[in-house]
């Protein structure tokens, strides 16, 4: 039962209050989202409807744990409130209004890497290829979640590529409302501005809300916070944050929220939570003084409620070996003390600082996890059967469309579907509509006409039965119908079996997702699908070493974690005036994550953009008192008697020109065409590549022979 009396007397007044807009603030291990626990569970024990509860959290992993703690606490049986991310409440509302933006109910939504795909299509079209799509994307998905249009981007840079960008904005726009869908951003912006623009819009949803609950309000974006605003427009609406925590899409740049609620909200009350109960005492300190040295925050009193722990373990290594080195035997030292696998996060600030650690776990056969690379949706094969599922779905996505044409290959090759585009635009067709009249487009060969008549008869067939089979029959179907599998085996690659787990994963997924949706329609299943957050993928009971990026580490706590590559250049990333308090609050959250012990390791020599750099200790690190923390040189004083160039990695020799190739990074080859780096194992010349190509898919390469290009 809910028990007020095992709160703190603040975490008790913030849980009780009674005021139109609360705003609950506190550092981490503070209490928030057990006051959004509590809060809840008084608010139904009180006798409030459960329909007229909304409870937002960060991410789908929080959903039902958060539900549990709610039932336990306020003793329900019956039905309990909408607990929901930010985002899936934003589809679940455009659902509704969809033909207010020129929608349908079975719109699709695109993700980062579909944007990309359709800007290299604007910017050809426009004649300036020279932009970087993925740059170009980032401004624009930019913009959106701070409610800006194309012209606020052409007034801030004033400058040809910002006219360019804001050109290529209004026609991306225009493309996704041709193809009957929204991106990812617009789950926030486009219901934010439905809501301020259609009054009885915002009447009709907002009067089904009482009360509206979030918890880590620091991590939404200003799109999303308007959303929250707007729908809590006549309801009493209870936040919890922190804008030391705020953590923007990996990005930690937007802690306004947090410090302009009382304006934003007037007569909103301000509640602090003071007592720490997570970690000891050192770790409690040495986290309160470094974010302390940020003047973009309140003042605020985090009193440890532990006793005394051992000192922050600094450890510095020669390089990036060293380092792994280092980590391995932490973990034997953690694992012989007792502790679980599970209990260990390894914490970086990208996911490339893990690949060296990575080749010796693999070595050394300890179970690992690694969260924050590239996202399960965007490898080749699951968005390939998406793609499908979009089409079958939404007939009017032709991004999906042109992806799937020839996947499995069928033959249909440029020229051929150049002169279905010729006639599509000749006749005012829709590019499917042209594919089923194939047969009047008279420079087109009989045998590619027979080869998309094959396609559109597929297409048809399973579009015909998406009634009648669920989301786990139909995508068996497309697998079964496409001879997908067989076809990676056919290609006879060595990665074949990685290729076919990829498939056999996405089905299990949609199983799972159906066990708990009902009905479960195709169309559930992708927004499901395009709504999964790399933070959705963290498993507490797998026997298995975490590492994770900042970004994905939020919101969760390990008694033991090693945060690494803590240094100048590294983390923190840049030293330009701005950034660095940026910088300290992601370092901060970092630090936060532990709840017993806490290692912070530096290399003295490291590789970055293919080159060997002196790595001077993070500045933060300094900002640790020092009867916090415990300095340890992993390396004796005889490496040291090289002079400076003999201590930098060369290539081997014959390597020729030796270019860093690092996990992320994007090349190109003369015969598959774009990809993207996953993995890397070895140094120079004999590096081993793992590539994901957009059009091949997966390869793995020897650097000697692989003849890559770097694009970034």
């Amino acid at each position: 039962m809910s028990d007020i009396a095992s709160l703190d007397r603040a975490q008790a007044q913030a849980v009780q209050s009674e005021r139109p807009a609360t705003l609950v603030v506190g550092g981490p291990g503070t209490g928030k989202s057990a006051c959004v626990a509590h809060r809840v569970a008084h608010l139904l024990r009180s006798g409030q409807d459960p329909q007229g509860i909304v409870v937002l959290v960060p991410n789908r992993a929080a959903e039902a744990p958060l539900r549990e703690r709610v039932r336990a606490l306020a003793g329900a049986e019956g039905p309990m409130p909408a607990i929901t991310t930010a985002r899936r409440l934003g589809a679940e509302l455009l659902i509704r209004h969809a033909e207010r933006l020129d929608r349908t109910p079975c719109f699709v939504i695109h993700d980062r890497g579909d944007a990309v795909l359709l800007v290299e299509e604007l910017l050809r079209s426009v004649g300036s290829e020279e932009l970087d799509a993925r740059r170009v994307v980032e401004r624009i998905w930019s913009a959106k979640a701070r409610l800006h249009g194309p012209k606020a981007i052409e007034l801030a840079g004033a400058d040809d590529e910002a006219r360019v960008v804001a050109r290529i904005f209004t026609e991306y726009e225009a493309r996704l409302k041709s193809y009957d869908a929204f991106d990812r951003q617009d789950l926030a912006c486009k219901v934010a501005d439905l809501l301020e623009s259609v009054p009885e819009v915002q009447a009709e949803e907002s009067a089904a809300i009482d009360h509206l609950v979030v918890d880590d309000y620091h991590d939404l974006s200003p799109a999303e916070r308007a959303l929250v605003t707007r729908l809590a427009a006549g309801a009493r609406l209870f936040v919890c944050g922190n804008e030391d925590q705020s953590v923007l899409d990996g990005a930690a740049d937007d802690p306004g929220g947090v410090m302009e609620f009382a304006r934003s909200h007037p007569g909103a009350e301000e509640l602090a939570l003071g007592r720490c109960y997570r970690g000891s005492r050192t770790l409690v300190e040495a986290a309160n003084q470094v974010i302390a040295q940020n003047r973009e925050r309140r003042s605020k009193l985090r009193t440890p409620s532990s006793e005394d722990g051992a000192p922050i373990q600094v450890l510095e290594s020669w390089n990036e070996r060293g380092e792994a080195s280092d980590i391995e035997r932490c973990l034997r030292d953690l694992q012989a003390a007792g502790a679980r696998r599970s209990e260990i996060a390894i914490i970086g600030r990208d996911v490339a600082q893990f690949r060296t650690i990575r080749d010796l776990l693999r070595k050394l056969v300890i179970g690992h996890r690694v969260l924050g690379g590239e996202r399960f949706s965007e490898r080749k094969e699951v968005k390939d059967l998406l793609a499908y599922l979009k089409v079958i779905v939404n007939p009017r996505d032709l991004l999906s469309l042109h992806r799937i044409i020839n996947v499995p290959r069928r033959g249909i090759g440029k020229l051929t579907l150049s002169r279905v585009a010729a006639h599509a635009e000749a006749q005012g067709l829709d590019f499917l509509r042209a594919l089923r009249d194939a047969e009047s487009i008279a420079d087109l060969p009989k045998n590619s006409k027979t080869k998309i008549h094959n396609f559109c008869e597929l297409i048809d067939d399973l579009s015909a039965r998406r009634e009648e089979l669920d989301a786990v029959a139909m995508l068996d179907a497309i697998v079964e119908r496409t001879h997908y599998i067989e076809d990676i085996h056919q290609q006879n690659v060595a990665d074949r079996d990685a290729r076919e787990a990829l498939v056999h994963e996405l089905q299990s997924f949609a199983r799972e997702f159906c066990e708990r949706a009902t009905p479960c329609r195709s169309s559930d299943f992708l927004r499901e699908a395009s709504l999964r957050v790399e933070e959705d993928r963290y498993d507490p009971t797998l026997d298995l070493v975490h590492l994770m990026t900042v970004s994905v580490s939020r919101g969760l706590t390990f008694p033991h974690v090693i945060l690494v590559g803590a240094e100048e250049g590294v983390f923190p990333r840049a030293d330009q005036e701005g950034r660095i308090e940026i910088e300290r609050r992601l370092f901060h959250v970092a630090m936060s994550r532990s709840s017993r012990s806490m290692t912070i390791c530096h290399a003295r020599n490291r590789k970055r953009d293919g080159a060997a750099f002196r790595g001077d200790p993070s500045r933060f690190i300094a900002e640790i008192p020092e009867p916090l923390r415990e300095h340890v040189q992993t390396f004796g004083r005889e490496t040291e008697i090289f002079d400076t160039e003999e201590q930098q990695e060369v290539p081997p020799p014959g390597a020729g020109e030796w270019v860093r190739f690092e996990i992320g990074d994007r090349v190109r080859h003369a015969e598959w065409g774009s990809g993207k780096v996953l993995d890397t194992e070895g140094l120079g010349q004999d590096l081993r590549l793992q590539v994901q190509f957009e059009d091949v898919g997966l390869k793995k390469l020897l650097l000697r022979y692989a003849k890559l290009e770097k694009v970034s």
